[in-house]
């Protein structure tokens, strides 16, 4: 596993790019959001690496909650590049880290699972990022300010991604 400067550095403009055709948000709106979804990918490869070493007092899983909400959302366009992905994932990250949206047997996390992740958070990348991703996104980046965000889609897609043949 590198480190997070490192996972931090890694650059995809075919993702940006169409994370910016789905959303109308500036380059530098979506280049922070993509920094945010690879610290939130490096985050869960380090539980992982964590929970392998039996640590105490950490998360069993982590949770995307509502306020963060956005980062989800480029980790789909994310992983929707799968080669793409697949390759961060092995050569930065050093195990796959999979999406498992909500199945129907999901337990939303209790108080105290929520503790130790908010706190988890804290210690491994820091105050700024937890108040980001938990007070700042979710009021920049609401459910209802995304729906605002998304662009117009034709036929379940895109309008920038609906191509005519000539």
């Amino acid at each position: 596993m590198r480190s997070l400067e490192e996972a931090l550095n890694y650059k995809n403009d075919r993702v940006l790019n169409q994370f910016r055709v789905l959303y109308a948000v500036s380059l530098p709106e979506a280049q922070e959001i993509a920094l945010e979804a690879l610290k939130w990918l490096w985050l869960n490869a380090r539980l992982k690496q964590d929970r392998s070493q039996n640590h105490e007092d950490i998360p069993r899983i982590l949770v995307i909650h509502s306020g963060m909400v956005v980062v989800d959302e480029y980790w789909h366009t994310f992983v929707l590049h799968t080669r793409d992905y697949e390759q961060f994932c092995k050569e930065y990250l050093g195990t796959f880290i999979h999406h498992s949206p909500g199945a129907p047997d999901f337990q939303p996390p209790s108080r105290e699972e929520t503790e130790l992740q908010l706190n988890y958070i804290c210690e491994v990348v820091g105050e700024d990022t937890m108040i980001r991703w938990y007070e700042e996104y979710s009021v920049r980046y609401s459910a209802e300010v995304l729906v605002k965000l998304q662009k117009p889609r034709l036929f379940d897609q895109p309008c920038e991604a609906v191509h005519h043949e000539t």
